[in-house]
């Protein structure tokens, strides 16, 4: 039995420790002018990618904003920004096919980027196709929150 509530016990500190994390993350996104600035870039991306159509921009610049270790490329799924962008260009095409970057700055915008960054199911999971383990997943959290940015010297050596 006392084994029973210890489990117990520990998964529902593990459980609060994640919702915490991610709560202090989002939150710090929220307030984090250049990584909505990333979010307003890839989106001029992907609506360039729509008029132009191809997938080309869009996917250069995520994977750019990834390999340079950028905590919103690190943390949330391509697929998720893909989603959203589409969601918002089909929603008013032509605001879209007239000036992409304009689009990308107007208000509306700030509420999808909140929307996707609140959204647990937007971040990658240790079910997904990516390498990375549950720990590395919450270690990329964990610099964001501390230093901005994740930690190169996690994946370089720095000596």
């Amino acid at each position: 039995m006392k084994q029973i509530i210890l489990a117990l016990f520990l998964f529902i500190t593990h459980f609060s420790y994640a919702n915490t994390l991610f709560s202090s993350v989002s939150k710090k996104f929220e307030k984090d002018k250049f990584a909505y600035k990333q979010f307003q870039q890839l989106g001029i991306a992907h609506c360039l990618d729509m008029k132009n159509e191809k997938k080309e921009n869009f996917k250069q610049e995520y994977i750019f904003l990834y390999n340079s270790l950028s905590p919103l490329a690190r943390m949330i799924k391509e697929e998720s920004f893909d989603i959203t962008f589409s969601k918002l260009e089909s929603s008013n095409p032509s605001l879209f096919k007239q000036n992409c970057t304009l689009a990308y700055t107007s208000k509306t915008i700030r509420k999808k980027y909140n929307k996707l960054i609140y959204n647990k199911n937007s971040y990658f999971n240790e079910n997904d196709e990516i390498l990375f383990s549950k720990e590395e997943l919450e270690q990329n959290m964990i610099d964001y929150l501390k230093k901005g940015k994740i930690n190169k010297c996690r994946f370089l050596d720095c000596e």
